[in-house]
This record gives structure tokens, C-alpha cells and sequence, in this order.
């Protein structure tokens, strides 16, 4: 087996201005002279386990180029290096195996996720976004869903202070024990008059 060897450089560079994994893929086959299956394997190791590990250095350098390369120099000039397949002649079986939608390992949706799955997602959402992005998004997905009072709450809480919330809180748990249900036919009768 071959293998395919680069700076961590030169792909974290590609990761962290944003690029798509197929123009990581038009990047590795223009510089290192791939195949496609040969690049196919390198985008599945780059997605196993470079882009986690490059977006959590630079949430930590705080997204700043030169803190990036001053605090992680001796990591971004180590190497990459992947284990190429062999390149033996592919049967239209085996071609047919590495289309592009077939790269990679499979996600489920979000909702069917573990709670453990859920929250490093939601982690790694936090570390590449900051919580005034995620808070923002998640209010605008509110108002967009038509939840608008939902929407304020949300937005009050989380510019209140903490004393205050803790207020708030008491005041919503303890109004809750206090709330009488009507009776069926107290219920009926309001619809009627």
C-alpha cells in the first residue's frame, strides 16, 4: 500500500477558510496528483479526523490567523498521513462503491442521535459558532415557526441576569403548583356563554 503524506498546513488551511469537501477534493487532486479513489480515502481520513481536531484549535485560538499558527505551529507543520488503497483495477462493482454520495460514514438526523451524539454535536456547534450565533439562530427559528412569544421569552431570559432569572424561575415553577383546572362542566360552560 502506498500512502499519501502532507503538512496538517496545508489541509487545515483548506478547513478553516471554509472549503467545501469538494473543493478539498479539487485541491487534492490539482497539488498531490491523486486518483479518485485515492482521494476519496484521504477525504474520508480528513473527515474522521482532521476536521474535528483543526476546529477546535482554532475555536481555541479564537478564530485569529496568527494566534492559530503561533500557539499551533509545531501541529500544523507535523504530517498527514493517510494509507492509500491499492491500486488494483476496479470491477464497475467497485466503481459503482465510490460515487460521491457513498463517501463517508453515514449520518443520522439529529433527532435520532443518543443524548451522548446530541450533546457533542451541539458542543461542536458551540465551539464553531459562539453562543450569541446559536442563541440568535435558535431565536430566529422561533419567530420563523411562528412561535413569536416563545421567541421574547427565550430573549429575555438570556439577557437577564442571573439573580433575576432565578427569580423568574421561582415565580413560573411555584405559579404552576397554584393553577386550578376547571371541571368538565365548568370547561363546557365556557364555550357556551
Amino acid at each position: 500500500m502506498s500512502e499519501f503524506v502532507c503538512f496538517r498546513r496545508d489541509i487545515c488551511a483548506q478547513i478553516i477558510s471554509g472549503k467545501s469537501t469538494s473543493d478539498i477534493e479539487k485541491y487534492l487532486l490539482d497539488n498531490f496528483h491523486l486518483s479518485t479513489t485515492e482521494v476519496n480515502a484521504v477525504i474520508q481520513s480528513i473527515q474522521r479526523s482532521l476536521i474535528t481536531i483543526c476546529n477546535q484549535k482554532w475555536a481555541k485560538a479564537l478564530r485569529k490567523q496568527e494566534r492559530f499558527e503561533s500557539q499551533y505551529t509545531n501541529w500544523l507543520n507535523g504530517e498527514f498521513k493517510v494509507l492509500l488503497p491499492s491500486c488494483s483495477t476496479s470491477t464497475s462493482e467497485n466503481s459503482d462503491l465510490n460515487t460521491s454520495e457513498d463517501r463517508g460514514k453515514l449520518t443520522k438526523p439529529y433527532e435520532a442521535c443518543s443524548e451522548s451524539t446530541r450533546k457533542r454535536k451541539n458542543m461542536e456547534l458551540l465551539q464553531e459558532y459562539g453562543m450569541g450565533h446559536v442563541h440568535y439562530a435558535y431565536v430566529q427559528g422561533l419567530r420563523s415557526m411562528g412561535e413569536n412569544d416563545e421567541a421574547s421569552i427565550v430573549s429575555i431570559m438570556r439577557n437577564t441576569e442571573k439573580e433575576e432569572k432565578k427569580v423568574i424561575l421561582r415565580n413560573i415553577l411555584e405559579s404552576s403548583d397554584d393553577v386550578l383546572s376547571y371541571t368538565k362542566g365548568e370547561a363546557l360552560c365556557i364555550y357556551i356563554y
